[in-house]
């Protein structure tokens, strides 16, 4: 082989390299690219999650003040009718 085709083997050589090095580049930036997606859409998940059982908790305790309120309600009634009839017996 004469010089100028090892130096073309070389150049073959060493641009194969650069296109390697660049496509492993290419693809570290991708996967650090998808990871960091990746978390964001884990972190929207579990906002959304505890915003869904925000959600259910509050329209669990809208359910429980209602039944205390009638509660409330036929106590007072009860109270009224108590009182009503200790002033008739007096």
């Amino acid at each position: 082989m004469t010089t100028a085709e090892w130096a073309l083997l070389v150049a073959i050589v060493a641009h194969g390299a650069a296109i390697m090095a660049a496509l492993l580049k290419l693809v570290a930036w991708g996967t650090t690219k998808v990871a960091v997606i990746e978390g964001r859409i884990g972190t929207l998940e579990r906002a959304v999650d505890n915003d869904i059982t925000g959600r259910r908790v509050v329209a669990q305790i809208v359910n429980d003040v209602a039944v205390i309120k009638s509660e409330i309600a036929e106590v007072r009634q009860a109270l009224r009718h108590a009182e009503h009839q200790s002033d008739k017996q007096s």
